[in-house]
């Protein structure tokens, strides 16, 4: 005799065979789900990751630039400092000397941070693949310091070619004698050897002798007018800023290294 589907034990077997489908279509559901997710998580470490590398190398370069600078500050410092006891105390360093005190002190060198992966980040949301909350804090902070350091290389810069070049010019001082040397340091800097492009750095203009750049200086350090541009310039050299930053990148790049599992 058939079964009448109002039988229990009809019932009961075809509501077992739904809720079946009904956990597998929905157990199906929730691994595609588990299967986009993982994948979706291995495209964000993986981004992650990629994002470390070229901050990673990023900084590096930073670093190496910042000490560049850094560097030659320090000697922009120096040669302020020897103008200032030359100019107090009536002193006549020689033409040679006096060329490179002015090279260094006509320096207009400015720090140029070129974080294109860190800015293009920051623009995408894409720090937030970061995990590490201390690191992307850190990332956050290194444009201000940046900023810091351009500060005073700015005001410097433009006190140097609105203030000091006129006033140099005006003085009739020789200053192509230390241009000349800025062409050779330039030169050598963009050499083969040093990983750049050679070029035609060269100041070809007739440049005064010895003797004619002896008497300009002598005018020069003896003019009153001098002083107080002497101390402004000083004022705006802060070496200390530069030793912070780069202690600070120290720092971040140690932190990235760990991020990559480098430490």
């Amino acid at each position: 005799m058939a079964e009448s589907p109002s039988d229990p034990g009809v019932g009961g077997g075809l509501l077992r065979r739904r809720l079946v489908e009904a956990v597998v279509i929905v157990g199906s559901i929730l691994l595609a789900f588990g299967i986009d997710a993982a994948w979706e998580a291995r495209q964000d470490a993986r981004a992650a990751d990629d994002l470390l590398q070229a901050l990673s190398v990023e900084f590096d370069g930073a670093r190496a630039e910042l000490l560049r600078h850094r560097n030659r500050w320090a000697e922009v410092e120096d040669a302020t400092e020897r103008l200032i006891v030359a100019q107090s105390t009536g002193a006549e360093p020689e033409p040679a000397v006096m060329d490179t005190l002015l090279y260094r002190f006509l320096t207009p060198t400015t720090f140029d941070a070129q974080d294109r992966a860190l800015a293009g980040a920051a623009a995408s949301g894409g720090l937030a693949l970061i995990r590490d909350q201390e690191l992307r804090n850190m990332l956050a902070a290194w444009p201000v310091y940046v900023a810091e350091v351009r500060d005073n290389e700015l005001a410097g810069r433009e006190f140097i070619l609105r203030v000091l070049t006129p006033y140099l010019s005006e003085q009739e001082i020789p200053l192509g004698r230390s241009r000349a040397l800025l062409a050779e340091v330039m030169r050598a800097e963009r050499a083969p050897e040093a990983g750049g492009a050679s070029g035609p750095d060269r100041w070809v203009a007739p440049l005064p002798s010895d003797e004619e750049a002896r008497r300009a200086y002598a005018r020069l350090l003896a003019d009153p007018s001098f002083e107080p541009l002497l101390v402004t310039r000083y004022q705006w050299i802060n070496v200390g800023e530069y030793d912070e930053t780069i202690a600070f990148l120290d720092r971040l790049i140690a932190r990235l290294e760990t991020a990559l599992g480098v430490r």
